[in-house]
């Protein structure tokens, strides 16, 4: 083998070696850049979890506040038409007996004056 034939192999293997070294050092950096990363996700994650998990829990309680509420809302307008409609009952049954007494005062002043008429031709 020609002597520059091996100088120039080996500067080439030993150019690989150092692109070599310096990918792998690069790597090694990348990948505890890339772990430290990871776990400062992981971290803000967790956070967010726990942060979440208390707001999903005071949504729960709120909902079920309203759902609550809601059913006692129900329940009232139930007994408020209920109420209604034993009102509307009531408010027909006196319009009829008053019906009932105006025809009977008519009766009566009916009478009234028939005897008026009655008590006139006496007296006169």
């Amino acid at each position: 083998m020609n002597p520059k034939i091996g100088v120039a192999i080996g500067a080439v293997a030993l150019v690989i070696g150092v692109v070599a070294l310096i990918i792998g050092i690069d790597a090694k950096n990348s990948t505890t850049s890339n772990k430290d990363v990871a776990q400062q996700v992981q971290q803000e994650l967790d956070t967010l979890k726990s942060q979440g998990g208390s707001e999903f829990s005071k949504l729960i309680t709120a909902q079920r506040a309203a759902a609550r509420e809601s059913r006692r809302l129900r329940a009232q307008v139930k007994r408020l038409q209920a109420d209604d409609t034993s009102n509307s009952q009531s408010i027909a049954a006196l319009e009829t007996a008053v019906k009932v007494i105006n025809t009977k005062i008519a009766n009566i002043n009916k009478e009234i004056d028939k005897l008026q008429k009655q008590v006139n031709n006496l007296g006169g």
